[in-house]
């Protein structure tokens, strides 16, 4: 169906995420038994895969030369796309050399994945090497360490269970694991959803996003997922409403235009910042510098007054206004009513990084965000139901909550001991509370009661402390000065410039060395990407 005249705008980084079984469907539909076509879409998803690896590939540490892959091919148009893409590395210029475990002699071949295979051949001649499987071929293999594993075997098509030979290829695979630096699996991991299924540190999702990847726990076997969009929603998406949705990297646009010259600071919106704590002032501190690097064109810090001056030093840029405090540190009461003036200058608040957790603060947080009606981020200490619920009380007219909790959070504002991630609850919880909720972990969803945005964006160097106060002030910033989008986009474009920033600084040094401020540093990378 034609896109509805709300997504009008939003098809240009928002796609739908369909099952295997739709996906077919909307490829039929788009290429039919077009040969052209549908090698059109091969030459897409595989120049545009053979780029994402080679760029991603660097948080495995230095490439070597030449840079040795193991492609694990099937008949069908996965192992293409993998040929495709090693024919545009090695074209690039890039020194390669190549084994090919097959499923299948190269007479056994689906058509395009033939002419993919004849390419390959052309631009890496003797490099590359074709090797049916056997345990022979095990045996010559012996040893043998490589660069990358490239996963075409078994594609969308896949129905459990695992069999012979793809079966043995991928248990040989996961016995060869420590000789290999970085796994790949193209579209879907081989055998998804089954123990002895490829496990892939990245897996590129090539035109369409699938389900299976997106699911509860998926992120074990399809690591993090990268999303390449070649073009299949540029006129329509499906028919039926899809309720979770892909983000890619054009979110960003609207963040890489040149600002307009007659421009002044309050053009970019001005955020209040309210947190901070004896035990843990250096979240505010973050909360504030990525509120400053988010954009936004004036930044004020409302933090117990003992800290103030100790904290302004380290972030210059920002206004700092010291509150009433208790002798515990934690603000007083009558901090309220310094808020309540302070939130009258401001476009957007953030509330709650570094804050104490007991009741006399956990009241406070609630006042601030049931009497002062700005779009406002709540995170961290103000991850409380009663916090959550007083968004409740604020006139409809309000801007909106936005709350950023990851899953042990999360499960404590639905008052249970844990929770796994289910669609239909998120949907159902931010419908009741009439809030955005940022829900972290390995992938991060953005909801806000009728859609769910899957920001793919990010990995595990985001598993630290500290990048969720950064993620707040990026929101408070969007939403402060995002004059572009709604409240949701807006909070979807900070949580995935966080992640996309997280991406540029693995790529650069490594996921393990790096402290949670280096993330500031990757804002700006992440858009002259």
């Amino acid at each position: 169906m034609a896109l509805p005249r709300e997504w009008q705008r939003m098809r240009t980084w928002l796609h739908p995420i369909l099952t295997p079984e739709e996906a077919l469907s909307w490829e039929t539909r788009l290429l039919g038994e077009d040969e052209a076509r549908t090698w059109e879409a091969m030459t897409a998803a595989g120049r545009a895969l053979g780029a994402a690896i080679w760029r991603d590939f660097p948080e495995a540490g230095t490439p070597a030369n030449p840079f040795r892959v193991l492609l694990l091919a099937g008949k069908g148009h996965n192992a293409g796309d993998g040929l495709v893409a090693l024919k545009h590395l090695a074209e690039s210029g890039i020194a390669l050399e190549v084994d090919v475990v097959a499923a299948s002699e190269p007479g056994a071949l689906r058509p395009l994945t033939s002419r993919a295979l004849r390419g390959a051949v052309r631009a890496l001649g003797g490099a590359l090497h074709w090797r049916l499987w056997s345990p022979r071929t095990a045996e010559l293999l012996q040893g043998r360490r490589w660069d990358l594993c490239l996963d075409g075997l078994l594609g969308m098509r896949f129905r459990p269970p695992l069999r012979d030979p793809g079966g043995a290829i991928l248990r040989w695979v996961a016995n060869a694991a420590d000789r290999v630096r970085f796994r790949a699996a193209i579209d879907l991991p081989s055998g998804v959803g089954e123990g002895d299924g490829f496990h892939a540190d990245a897996t590129y999702a090539t035109g369409i996003c699938k389900s299976p990847l997106t699911e509860a726990g998926a992120s074990s076997q399809a690591g993090r997922i990268r999303y390449l969009d070649i073009g299949f929603f540029d006129a329509a998406v499906p028919d039926g409403e899809a309720k979770e949705w892909v983000v890619h990297d054009g979110i960003l646009d609207a963040l890489r235009r040149v600002r307009p010259a007659d421009s002044e600071k309050r053009t970019y919106g001005r955020v209040l910042v309210v947190g901070g704590s004896r035990a843990m002032p250096g979240a505010v501190l973050m909360a504030a510098r990525a509120a400053v690097r988010g954009g936004a064109g004036l930044v004020t810090v409302a933090v117990p007054g003992r800290f103030a001056g100790r904290l302004a030093g380290a972030c210059p840029e920002a206004m700092w206004l010291p509150m009433p405090e208790l002798p515990g540190g934690q603000p007083a009461p009558d901090s309220l009513a310094l808020l309540h003036e302070a939130a009258k200058r401001a476009d957007a608040m953030v509330v709650g990084p570094g804050m104490d957790t007991d009741f006399g603060t956990r009241q406070l947080i609630v006042k601030v965000v049931r009497d002062c009606h700005l779009p406002t981020v709540v995170d961290a200490s103000g991850l409380y139901p009663e916090v959550v619920a007083s968004a409740l009380a604020r006139p409809e007219r309000s801007g909106p909550v936005v709350v950023t909790p990851h899953l042990g959070e999360y499960a404590r504002l639905l008052r249970r001991e844990r929770v796994r991630y289910d669609r239909d609850a998120l949907l159902e919880f931010c419908r009741r509370h009439r809030v955005i909720s940022v829900l972290k972990g390995p992938f991060t969803r953005v909801c806000d009661g009728s859609r769910i945005c899957f920001c793919p964006a990010g990995g595990p160097l985001l598993a630290r402390g500290g990048s969720g106060d950064i993620l707040a002030g990026l929101i408070g910033a969007r939403l402060a000065g995002g004059a572009s989008g709604s409240a949701l986009e807006e909070t979807v474009r900070a949580v995935y410039w966080h992640g996309a920033a997280a991406d540029s600084l693995a790529r650069r040094r490594g996921a393990v060395a790096v402290a949670t401020t280096d993330l500031l540093d990757g804002l700006a990378d992440a858009l002259r990407a």
